[in-house]
C-alpha cells in the first residue's frame, strides 16, 4: 500500500511516489518514495493492519508529512509546491478507509 499526493494526471499503473510530481509512504517498508521508484529513503515503521496512517501537505512551503496513529513522523519533504490531490495505490488486494475531514482526524493538530 502506499499512500501519498500526486499531480494530475497520475498513470493508473504507477504506484505513488514512483512517478514524478508523487510522493508516499509505501506501508511494506516504512519507506518514502518521491518521484523515482529507485530513490526511496527510510521515513517511519512499515504499517501493520490496524494503523491509522495520515498525510499533511503544507502547502506555502511544500512540506509533506505522515502520521501513523495521530503521531507525526516528521517533514517527508519541503518544497514539494505542486497541485496535487491525495492517492493511494495497491500492488493487491487491500482494505481502506479514508477520512476526508467528515470525521475529527486521530492527529489533533489536523482538526484546528
Amino acid at each position: 500500500l502506499a499512500i501519498g499526493f500526486a499531480t494530475k494526471p497520475y498513470p493508473r499503473w504507477r504506484i505513488p511516489g514512483w512517478h514524478r510530481h508523487s510522493i508516499a509512504y509505501h506501508s511494506n517498508s516504512g519507506t518514502v518514495f518521491a518521484s523515482d521508484p529507485s530513490l526511496g529513503r527510510p521515513y517511519g515503521p512499515a504499517i501493520k493492519e490496524g494503523d491509522v496512517i495520515g498525510v499533511g501537505y503544507l502547502y506555502q512551503s511544500g512540506t509533506v508529512f505522515f502520521t501513523r496513529n495521530g503521531q507525526n513522523l516528521g517533514k517527508a519533504s519541503i518544497g514539494f509546491k505542486y497541485p496535487v490531490h491525495p492517492v493511494i495505490g495497491s500492488i493487491g488486494p487491500c482494505n481502506v478507509s479514508v477520512n476526508f475531514g467528515h470525521e475529527d482526524f486521530l492527529f489533533g493538530a489536523a482538526n484546528q
